[in-house]
């Protein structure tokens, strides 16, 4: 799925694929929720109310506008820039070393991030929000290290180059960019 926040800063459109495409507009603010429908069917409704507040570290990757973060990649071979792309499917962007590439999240403090690197490995790296660093290493191989620091936050204009690859990056009528 996809969605983005329409013009009047109010609503998001939401497109779920074969489930068709909803708005949801904020209900209750202290809450966090919001309810909604399937766009031309208000029978077809829906409410959610968010579980929980982001991590420290969440936030940090998916930076101030929600875009994502470019960060500095270290290993002992030298550095490069990477992003955590905050666009709804977590790419993981790197010019450098480039290839389909995803990032998660875990670990009960929500600060366990793992990229799924396709040719270059999976790598598990602990973050530290209120730093805005981390580090860790290739999975299975501790003497493997990466460190990595917060360059910038992404504006929300850098999530259109991602390279093509089999995602259903479709936009909607419903959709404003």
């Amino acid at each position: 799925s996809r969605w983005c926040l329409q013009p009047d800063g109010q609503t998001i459109a939401v497109t779920w694929g074969k489930y068709g495409d909803y708005t949801f507009m904020v209900t209750d603010a202290v809450l966090r929720e919001m309810a909604g429908c399937q766009v031309g069917n208000e029978a077809n409704w829906r409410r959610m109310r968010a579980s929980r507040a982001l991590s420290a570290a969440e936030a940090c990757l998916l930076g101030s506008t929600g875009a994502g973060s470019a960060w500095n990649f270290e290993y002992n071979g030298g550095s490069f820039e990477v992003e955590f792309r905050g666009d709804g499917y977590n790419h993981f962007i790197c010019k450098s070393y480039p290839d389909h590439s995803h990032w998660t999240m875990g670990g009960a403090e929500g600060n366990e991030l793992t990229i799924s690197w396709g040719k270059y490995g999976t790598y598990e790296i602990m973050v530290d929000g209120a730093a805005s660093t981390g580090a860790g290493n290739l999975q299975g191989q501790p003497t493997n290290w990466r460190k990595m620091a917060k360059v910038r936050d992404l504006g929300v204009t850098n999530n259109s180059d991602v390279p093509d690859h089999d995602h259903a990056h479709e936009h909607t009528e419903n959709c404003s960019h």
